[in-house]
């Protein structure tokens, strides 16, 4: 199987648990899920040489799907800080 083959394989045996798990954990937020999920993929693209040999390629795309759910949580609570009206 060539490279391009196993990960289309891969993305259409994972991608919509991958999107159920973010959109759950973003909030029930669509779009966002979305994002994170193309973003999952992207780095898997860029990597997907390296992970091909991996025993289990599936807890690597959970392991950084999880690592960028956690970057934009923490991107959004950066923003929700700076949005806070300051009290005197």
């Amino acid at each position: 199987m060539s490279l391009t083959e196993w990960v289309h394989d891969l993305y259409t045996k994972n991608a919509e648990k991958l999107y159920k798990i973010a959109f759950y954990r973003l909030g029930r937020n669509a779009d966002l899920a979305e994002d994170v999920v193309q973003d999952t993929y992207l780095v898997l693209l860029m990597k997907a040489e390296q992970v091909r040999h991996y025993e289990c390629p599936e807890a690597w795309l959970m392991q950084t799907l999880n690592y960028n759910i956690k970057h934009i949580r923490q991107k959004q609570a950066k923003q929700k800080e700076r949005e806070l009206p300051l009290d005197n």
